[in-house]
C-alpha cells in the first residue's frame, strides 16, 4: 500500500513539475493567430529558458534544420517560426520571441522570430526562406543569409506601411 500511494505522489509530482506549456497565441485584439488554413499557432514556453548571446543565435540557426522545409498547404510561415521557438526554448533553453508582420493595406502577413540577445539587444530572424537574420529599417524588411551576406531578399513597405506585434 505504502508502495502505491508513494508511486502516486511521485507522478503527481513530476506532472506537477513540467517546465513547459502549451498555449495559443492571441494577437492584441484578442484574436487567435492561425496560419492560412486557420489552425491555430500552438507554442511550448519553457519557463527556465533565457536570452542568448549573438553567438547562441547563429548557432542555433545552423544546428537546426527548420530552414530545410518546405511551405506547403499545411506548412507556412507560422510552423516555421512555431517550430524555431520551440526547439530554441526546449533544446536550448534560449528564449525566443514570435512576431508577426502586416502590411495597413493586407497585401503582406508574415511570421518570423527574435531573439532579446544579451549582447546586440533585439534580433530578428527568419528560417521561413534559408536561416536568415532580419533588419527592418525606413519601410524596409531585409532579409541576409547567415551564410552568404549578398544573398538578401529585401521587401519594401513605404508605401503601404507595417505593423509588427511581438508575443513574448
Amino acid at each position: 500500500m505504502k508502495l502505491k500511494v508513494f508511486s502516486i505522489l511521485g507522478i503527481l509530482a513530476i506532472c506537477m513539475c513540467n517546465t513547459a506549456s502549451a498555449e495559443y497565441l492571441r494577437n492584441c485584439d484578442g484574436e487567435y493567430l492561425c496560419n492560412p488554413n486557420h489552425v491555430k499557432m500552438e507554442i511550448h514556453d519553457y519557463k527556465y529558458a533565457k536570452d542568448p548571446t549573438f553567438e547562441e543565435v547563429i548557432k542555433i540557426l545552423k544546428e537546426t534544420t527548420i530552414d530545410e522545409n518546405d511551405y506547403s498547404h499545411t506548412y507556412y510561415c507560422t510552423e516555421f517560426a512555431a517550430e524555431l521557438h520551440d526547439i530554441s526554448e526546449r533544446k536550448y533553453h534560449r528564449k525566443c520571441i514570435i512576431v508577426t508582420a502586416d502590411s495597413r493595406d493586407g497585401s503582406f502577413n508574415h511570421c518570423f522570430n527574435a531573439y532579446n540577445t544579451k549582447d546586440r539587444g533585439i534580433v530578428y530572424v527568419d528560417v521561413s526562406s534559408g536561416d536568415r537574420i532580419v533588419t527592418i529599417d525606413n519601410g524596409y524588411f531585409n532579409a541576409t543569409s547567415i551564410y552568404d551576406p549578398e544573398d538578401v531578399i529585401s521587401l519594401d513597405f513605404r508605401n503601404a506601411g507595417i505593423e509588427y506585434e511581438y508575443f513574448w
